[in-house]
């Protein structure tokens, strides 16, 4: 006898309903799929290196404030000594 699967409200079996969505960004003609962790101009992928991507990332996610240059270190860099 095997486990039966979790029932879905309206027996809908579309999961991705259901799951929580990872934030798609669009700014001035340049979208970030944080899902497939993609930058793309129009329909031309952009290629980042991955520190760059975080850091875009980074600050995407705190597009509301100002973000100190020591948090952005903590955040990205990760204890890693970094310089001016």
């Amino acid at each position: 006898m095997g486990a039966t699967p979790p029932k879905v409200p309206g027996g809908n079996r579309n999961f991705a309903a259901i799951l929580p969505q990872a934030p798609v960004y669009r700014v001035a003609g340049v979208t970030i799929n944080t899902a497939r962790a993609s930058v793309e101009r129009g329909a031309a992928p952009v290629v980042l290196r991955n520190k760059t991507y975080r850091v875009l990332l980074f600050l995407l996610e705190r597009h509301d404030r100002l973000v100190s240059k020591e948090e952005l270190i903590a955040g990205v860099w990760e204890g890693v000594a970094v310089s001016d």
